[in-house]
């Protein structure tokens, strides 16, 4: 089963694009209910700060479950935010291994080294596992 990312973030996507898809605590988890109903994710974290809106998870199929993902979050949303993810990026496999730790080390936040996304990722990861 392939490892995965998926979303935007502050070095792709400008500002006013990421306010439409951040989501607040309720958001998170009624989009982690409907995430888990669908057959092509089987593990899904979804990441949402100010600077980012990424989902990190495991997929059951060959291509990625970019779909879906959308699906979710318009769902969640009440409305269509297909243009957010035009800027999205995707990673599988190691790829996406690499892209998470380097979130998690804070490499790749806006002021690099910053250390609040690793406990926002600890935070993330909870959720999901609840």
């Amino acid at each position: 089963m392939p490892f995965f990312s998926y979303g935007i973030h502050h070095k792709n996507t400008p500002v006013e694009v990421r306010e439409k898809l951040a989501l607040n605590t309720d958001a998170l988890k009624r989009a982690l209910v409907l995430a888990r109903e669908n057959s092509g994710i089987e593990e899904l974290v979804i990441l949402s700060t100010c600077n980012r809106v990424e989902f990190y998870g495991v997929t059951d199929r060959a291509e990625m479950p970019e779909r879906e993902l959308k699906k979710v979050i318009n769902e969640v949303l009440g409305r269509s935010c297909g243009e957010c993810f035009r800027t999205a990026e995707s990673r599988r496999g190691k790829d996406a291994v690499r892209h998470i730790f380097r979130v998690a080390a804070g490499l790749e936040s806006l002021v690099v080294g910053e250390n609040e996304i690793l406990g926002q990722l600890r935070e993330a990861f909870r959720s999901a596992a609840e």
